[in-house]
């Protein structure tokens, strides 16, 4: 197989294809009522992070502009907090901020963005698997692995921005395309690597670490196949300067978003909880058709799924086999059939044995960090590495590190397609690609009909306090003040403050500001019991939390109790 560089008829072509491939596989799995960008409903019938996703951005619309132009004002009253931590898409929700006074109230982007990323990954993935085959047959049904990956049907709208795991296969198309041995290019990649790194922080900031263990793949790779024997491997580092031109872009982004502003911090709690299984690539939950998944030790683990289905693994264990006895006749023979990656006009696009090794290399390396510090394989827990503060502290900044794992996951993919492409002119391995994705197809079956049959039907949301307006509970008021930390009513009640114009005291984000909620509360607290009650004010307690003490105040001071479930309502008369 002789690799020549595509011409940009051919990848357009290959680009709009995937495109309508990925538009097809959006309206199979979903269809096309949730891209109604007037049609909200649905949103909260979903898990409580997407409520969080689009309520973040319905409270952006209303702050007011200013610097850092991501701040949201009325979600933690008196804290501000960036769009960036409640995963709002932010670049979605600063273009679309820019018209929000002739958008309608109801207005969404998270349907149309779903959309997006299917139709992106069906474009990307087919210029991918073009690294290494001409033929476009290849290129287009192999996109299907891509655009139907598990770990995007799990997150697309769980934590919507994730789903934008195109990013990934952008990166490795860069990676592929590029030869970062050569300086005459270096310029050039360092563009493209700040690109990514800006676009992914516009998106979900865990993709910069994400992309970036791409670049440090390709700088790695670069140095060991130019590395010459007897010379100081310090003189190559000037590959690496394209990883701080994509840290130091991803940085003034973020600061210019607000990533950086007030009290809250790029370092979350939890590190530590939030591990994958090593089991992840394997292990098919409740996804599949064809067999149950195992069960998971860790709580949290499934934010590690990445399981590649029997289709994928099916595809990588025939291929691996057949390739290593091709290797071992051909070294019998005293053949080299492999060549460098690296340089794709001159080259083949077979990967050589040294690439190989550094990419099995980066799905262990990646696998082993996304399960840290506590390694199960199923429900069997192997290891646990104790952590210091210092070290939650700093690994803290992703602090879910189990999504990682998906990098070895499209590495997988990338192995998979190399080998495939070196012998499809072969029948059976035709045969073999189609009865990998007819067998993966079928695997997703079940989801896929789950999915579609949730998101066709109409949904119709009311939030807690509709059951309220008939009683003017909040004419006039202006605030929600929460007298408990907990995430239970609390992205209903936003929504509903955001329908009229309130703000409130609490709110749930990916980076907490804790200390500063529980402080704001407990002052809240000592002047309620003081008797001094703001007429401003809709005070939230929970059942368990109203105790007598409270209960004396609002008799005294003949304030308006309501009751909600588990709930009760304090308001008092201006």
């Amino acid at each position: 197989m002789n690799f020549n560089k595509p011409e940009k008829k051919e990848l357009l072509f290959l680009m709009l294809t995937g495109c309508m491939i990925g538009i097809l596989c959006f309206a199979l799995v979903y269809g096309f009522k949730i891209v109604d960008v007037t049609y909200n409903g649905w949103l909260f019938n979903g898990d409580m992070d997407l409520r969080q996703h689009y309520v973040g951005f319905c409270h952006y619309r209303l702050s007011p502009w200013r610097f850092p132009v991501g701040i949201i004002d009325t979600l933690s009253k008196p804290y501000s907090m960036s769009v960036v931590y409640t995963d709002s898409i932010p670049l979605f929700a600063v273009f679309f901020k820019l018209f929000s006074g002739v958008l309608p109230e109801s207005f969404q982007y998270f349907g149309l963005f779903g959309l997006i990323c299917f139709s992106l990954m069906g474009a990307l993935s087919p210029v991918l698997i073009r690294r290494f085959s001409g033929s476009k047959l290849l290129c287009l049904s192999g996109s299907l692995f891509f655009i139907l990956s598990f770990p995007v049907l799990h997150r697309m709208f769980y934590h919507t921005a994730l789903s934008a795991q195109w990013i990934i296969v952008l990166a490795l198309i860069i990676w592929l395309y590029t030869d970062i041995t050569d300086k005459s290019q270096l310029k050039k990649i360092c563009i493209y690597w700040a690109l990514i790194g800006v676009l992914s922080v516009s998106i979900h900031s865990y993709f910069v670490f994400m992309t970036g263990i791409v670049l440090l793949l390709q700088i790695c790779d670069g140095i060991l196949r130019t590395h010459k024997k007897g010379t100081k491997f310090y003189k190559d580092l000037w590959m690496a300067f394209p990883l701080l031109i994509m840290g130091v872009s991803s940085f003034i982004l973020l600061y210019i978003l607000g990533g950086f502003y007030g009290s809250g911090s790029v370092s979350g709690d939890g590190f530590g909880s939030f591990y994958a299984n090593l089991s992840a690539y394997v292990n098919p939950l409740h996804f599949s058709s064809l067999f149950k998944g195992f069960e998971n030790n860790g709580m949290f683990e499934f934010e590690g799924f990445s399981y590649l289905g029997i289709g994928m693994i099916i595809l990588l264990i025939v291929m691996t086999m057949y390739e290593t006895a091709v290797h071992i006749r051909d070294k019998h023979l005293g053949k080299n059939a492999t060549v460098s990656l690296s340089n794709p006009d001159e080259n083949s696009g077979n990967i050589c044995k040294l690439t190989y090794a550094v990419i099995i290399a980066f799905i262990i390396i990646v696998l082993l960090f996304s399960c840290f510090p506590n390694y199960s394989f199923g429900s069997v827990k192997l290891i646990s590495i104790p952590v210091t503060k210092f070290i939650t502290r700093i690994l803290g900044i992703c602090r879910t590190n189990a999504r990682f794992v998906w990098i070895g996951m499209y590495l997988f993919y990338v192995i998979a397609f190399s080998l495939v492409a070196k012998h499809f002119s072969k029948i059976w391995v035709k045969l073999l690609v189609a009865f990998a994705i007819i067998i993966q197809l079928f695997e997703m079956s079940g989801i896929v009909k789950q999915y579609h049959q949730k998101y066709s039907e109409d949904k119709v949301f009311e939030t807690v306090w509709t059951q309220l307006e008939d009683e003017n509970v909040i004419d006039g008021k202006d605030e929600f003040v929460f007298m408990y930390d907990y995430n239970d009513i609390m992205m209903d009640t936003a929504y509903y403050a955001y329908l009229h114009k309130m703000s409130q005291n609490s709110f749930y984000y990916a980076r907490t500001i804790y200390d500063e909620i529980d402080a704001t509360i407990e002052e809240w607290s000592g002047e309620f019991l003081k008797g001094n009650l703001d007429s401003s004010v809709v005070y939230v307690f929970r059942n368990e939390d109203y105790t007598k003490e409270y209960d004396e105040v609002v008799k005294n001071k003949n304030a308006n109790k309501y009751e909600l479930p588990e709930h009760i309502v304090i308001t008092v008369d201006k």
